[in-house]
């Protein structure tokens, strides 16, 4: 995935989420390469099964954590002798344990609610994408990656301002992330202020060299400021 071979990470992760439907982090990734080929429709259905999934998961652990009467004092008494009469390493796989049950209890809704916004964002319901990113700004704080895909949404409802802010506050929480800096190339692009879209094309790909649609701003906006050797050798 970070090379951009999203194809062939598709197929990996296809492999690794059928034989452990449970391990939500490579429906996670491969949701993100769904978003990347443009399989949509594919996209629309695994997010569906995953968001299910995990809710699901979450009432299996939440109730076994429920069984566990952790709130009682003589469990928690009895509990602390037990873990008292440990070997070093059983008392590492009882926390690991318990730390994977609590997470599983503890389902991160900011994600879940950011998946469903990608898919309205590739279904091209751009209006009900920026909706769900407004509603998870208020709920959780703003966030790198949903700042990012709102700068996309307001890039291709063509507020250009909004999606300005957008990426711009995206840079701030991440001054290191290659995507703020893209999306502001094609947002100084579409202004005409083709010094500015390469500045920010070449910063971008300076961060992350394998961004093809990095390139093409660069070279487009050098073309654009009658750099035609630059423009060139950008495309």
């Amino acid at each position: 995935m970070d090379g951009g071979i999203y194809k062939q990470a598709a197929e990996i992760l296809e492999r690794l989420y059928n034989s452990w439907p449970m391990e939500h982090r490579f429906g996670f990734k491969l949701a993100g390469c769904y978003q990347s080929l443009g399989r949509t429709a594919d996209l629309r259905r695994l997010v569906s099964t995953l968001i299910e999934r995990r809710i699901e998961d979450a009432n299996t652990a939440a109730a076994t954590l429920k069984s566990l009467k952790l709130d009682d004092p003589e469990v928690q008494k009895a509990e602390k002798e037990r873990i008292a009469n440990m070997s070093d390493l059983e008392k590492q796989k009882f926390g690991r344990e318990r730390r994977e049950l609590i997470a599983r209890a503890r389902p991160n809704f900011f994600s879940l609610r950011y998946l469903e916004a990608c898919v309205d964002f590739a279904e091209r319901r751009y209006e009900d994408a920026l909706a769900k990113l407004e509603q998870l700004d208020s709920d959780y704080g703003a966030r790198r990656n949903a700042l990012v895909l709102r700068g996309e949404v307001c890039q291709r409802l063509k507020r250009w301002e909004q999606s300005k802010v957008a990426f711009n506050e995206a840079l701030e929480i991440d001054p290191e992330s290659s995507g703020p800096l893209l999306g502001l190339a094609r947002t100084a692009l579409a202004a005409k202020d083709y010094e500015a879209a390469a500045r920010y094309a070449r910063e971008s790909i300076g961060l992350l060299f394998f961004q093809p649609r990095a390139h093409y701003i660069h070279g487009l906006a050098q073309y654009r400021l009658g750099c035609y050797e630059e423009a060139e050798h950008a495309f």
